[in-house]
This record gives C-alpha cells, structure tokens and sequence, in this order.
C-alpha cells in the first residue's frame, strides 16, 4: 500500500482474543478471616473520634475504588469479573442486575464483593504503580494490614493487605488485595477524603492476578452492594454517586508492536514486544485492548502518516462478547513512507482514542540501542534449563542491593537461602533437592521486581 490509499474494509484480526481474567472463582477472604475483619473493625471504630460520626442515616455516595496514578495516560485500566452474589441459599448466580456476573461456591461461600482486575499487562502496572486504589469516601482509617506478599497466584488463603474505612454513618468499605508496602502512611484514626491514595492495586491474599476486592457493610454490619437493581436482595438504593452501568465498552488502551505481545502466567509479566518506531519496509502490529467488548459494537480503526493522509482504515466486530479482549492487525510500512510521527487511531462508541508511533530510517539504530538497553536492564540466568546451578546476571539499572527469592510456578516460595548481593554482581545460584520443572527467580530492590523463568531437569 501507498501511503495515501485508504484501505476500507470490515477486517478480521491477526491475533488477539480473550484478556485473561485474573480472579477467579474462589473466596478472596476466608469466613474465619472475614469475621475476623468484621470483629477487629467494631473494636477498632469504638476508639475512633466519636464527633466523625453522625445521626444521619444517609449513605454514602461513593466515587469509584480505582484511579489510574499520575504519570500514566491509558484511556482505561480494568475491567470487572466479579459482583456481589444475591443468591447463595439455592447455589445459583444472581448479581444484582439479575445476570450470573458472580459466583458462589458449594462450599457455602457467596461472593461478597466487587473485583475489579487489571488490564491489560497487570503485572507491569503492579511493578509500576500505576492503578491505585481511592478512598471511595471520606472515611476514618479503621484498620490497616500490610507486609504480605503480593505476587501471590493461587488460594492457599494467605492473609492479603488491606486499608479499611469507616464513614460518617457508620458503615464500611473495604479495599483488598493491595501491594506489598504500598498503603497509605496515614495511621488509624486518621481522616481521608474521598478520592485520596490508599495503596496499589496488587495480588495479595487469596488471588490469582491483579484486582482491587471492593465491600461494603452498613453500620450493623450487614453486607452492602453498592449498586441498585432489580435483583438486589440487599438494599433498594444505590451508594455510588453515579452509577456504572452494567457493561460500559471501553477502549483500555492501544499499543504499536515489533512482534504479537505473549501473556506469560502468573506472576511472570507479559513480553509487551512493543515499540513506538519502525523502518520503512518493517512489519509492524497494531493492537487495541478492550473492557466489555460487545459483539453488536463496531470499532473503527484509522492509520495516518505525518501529513494526515489515511494510510489504513476498518471497522471490526467481535464474534462475541468478552469482559477483556484484544486484537492485533499486521501492516507493512511502505519503503516509500513518509517518515515522521503517524497516528493510530481507534473509535468505538464515546471512546476515541490515539496512539503515536515514529516511522523513520533511524529506527534500525534505535531497536539496536533497545535491545542493549533491554540486555542491561533484566536478569539474565544461564545455563537454563539446567540440573540445578545456575549463574545469575544481575540488572544493572538500579543500585543497592537485591533480595532473592525462589518461587514455583504458581508464584508460591520455596523453601530457599534468601541472599542479598550487590548490584551488578553475577552469581552461581544452587538449587538442590528440587523436582523438575518451572520456577521463577525473583529479585527485589527497593522500588524495581525483576524475574526470570527457570526450568530444572
């Protein structure tokens, strides 16, 4: 294609799919812990500062749980997998919009909150800070609990790290699952407002990926879905100040690629292969990430180059409807391109949103200049696979030391000499006793998580 055609037609995709849902269909808190919670909370809120509180029985009107941090400029970062379950006497699902977006088990556990995941490249935005979770309302800290792992991966029922409100009313919100060190500084007792910083979204806890664990519970303690609708067993009104709808499509974000972006298991981050520059006569993938994509909903897509002539345009449906989704168009950059900064543009309903990426002859320098950087800046281990020793390469991007864990495939660790190092240093890792099989090389510093997969024979 000539860089001033347009290309208009209904396309099918190259690649792409199903997001990959990260919680699954399992407590994200124990009754035990639950009513621990509950327990601690009612202690906790008789010692707080009694002029807080108010006679009004009025409830609150929430904000939503999650913001994007500053710095970061995704049109959307998650989607939704859970609701509050409204039917756990007959074992069937109800939410409160009388859909099955939730889940109970016949292990008498009924979902009792909102979960809201990641997406997409969850385990970046974690490692990055990017989505956090607000206060929903202005509240007193009612209780705090951190210093867990947040990389977990399964439903072992460790304890997660959470921030616990209380309201001029009385009642609770709680914020659940959030990353390791990452709560607010403020202290019990102390006053937030609503849409303040109470920690990064994470996996702590009972989790199998990145969520936010949003409930709430009225000043008697009885469980509270914060949205009204026909099947809402549990109060008539709605505590958001403006209500979602049910499905809300939405464009999350849009990237450019040097190869289709490989979604790795937990907790082992995706490879992005993303880049913003190509060579004229390169092949580059061109890929848009959606929250509840409906089938009946067309996107239109649009390709500029710097002097705004279209280069690609098409329209696309999905051939049904999916809580996450992606999917990735392959182009040929022309060798006559015009070079400078091109537009990447993806419409769908109210969304509108634009990517820019460079086409240049000075982009075979700069993948060169990527690649090196990508060398220096990731932990390297050889031989791999291996019986059982290993030699680290340490990244070189950030000073101090590193702490270094060993994890098994599902993120869970192991039973291993922790070691502290030097940065830049290499080292003979010994792995003895150990079945065959994946595990993962974690290295912590005090603001980067590098890992590595290993496999031992």
């Amino acid at each position: 294609l000539k860089s001033s055609q347009a290309q208009l037609i209904f396309s099918i995709p190259d690649g792409g799919g199903e997001g990959q849902i990260t919680t699954k269909q399992h407590s994200c808190l124990s009754p035990e812990k639950r009513l621990n919670s509950l327990h601690v909370t009612d202690s906790i809120a008789n010692t707080l500062d009694r002029g807080f509180f108010t006679n009004q029985r009025n409830n609150p009107s929430f904000i939503w749980p999650v913001a994007q941090a500053s710095g970061f400029n995704n049109n959307n970062i998650y989607a939704i997998s859970n609701f509050v379950d409204h039917d756990p006497a007959s074992g069937s699902l109800l939410d409160y919009n009388c859909g099955q977006r939730t889940y109970d088990m016949t292990t008498g556990y009924n979902h009792k909150g909102l979960d809201i995941y990641l997406w997409p490249f969850k385990w970046h935005m974690v490692n990055e800070d990017q989505a956090i979770a607000v206060a929903a309302e202005d509240g007193l800290i009612n209780w705090k609990v951190d210093g867990n792992p947040h990389t977990n991966c399964d439903f072992s029922n460790p304890t997660w790290n959470a921030v616990y409100l209380v309201h001029a009313d009385g009642s609770r919100s709680w914020y659940g699952h959030l990353k390791n060190g990452s709560l607010t500084t403020k202290n019990i007792g102390d006053f937030v407002t609503k849409g303040e910083y109470l920690g990064v979204i994470a996996s702590s806890g009972s989790s199998t990926g990145p969520h936010l664990h949003f409930e709430v519970y009225d000043s008697l303690n009885n469980l509270v879905d914060p949205y009204s609708g026909p099947c809402n067993s549990m109060n008539t009104s709605s505590w958001w100040i403006n209500q979602p709808d049910y499905f809300e499509p939405r464009i999350n974000t849009l990237y450019t690629h040097f190869a289709p972006p490989q979604f790795n298991s937990c907790p082992i981050p995706a490879v992005k292969n993303d880049t913003n520059c190509f060579s004229p006569g390169s092949t580059a993938y061109f890929a848009a990430y959606f929250r509840d994509q409906r089938a009946s909903i067309s996107a239109s897509y649009q390709i500029k180059n710097p002097n705004g002539a279209i280069f690609s345009s098409w329209t696309h449906n999905s051939s049904q409807d999916y809580t996450s989704s992606y999917w990735y168009w392959t182009r040929n950059i022309p060798n006559n391109a015009v070079e400078g900064q091109w537009t990447f543009e993806v419409r769908m309903l109210n969304d509108t949103v634009t990517h820019y990426f460079n086409v240049s002859s000075d982009c075979n320098q700069i993948s060169n200049i990527t690649s090196l950087y990508n060398k220096r800046h990731q932990l390297h281990c050889f031989p791999n696979p291996s019986n059982g020793q290993f030699q680290l390469v340490l990244p070189d991007d950030s000073k101090g030391k590193y702490h270094i864990q060993l994890l098994d495939a599902t993120g869970r660790k192991c039973t291993f000499n922790a070691q502290e190092i030097n940065t830049g240093e290499q080292l003979i890792l010994d792995i003895p006793n150990y079945v065959s099989g994946w595990y993962i090389i974690q290295l912590n510093t005090a603001d980067k998580t590098y890992q590595t997969k290993i496999l031992l024979e």
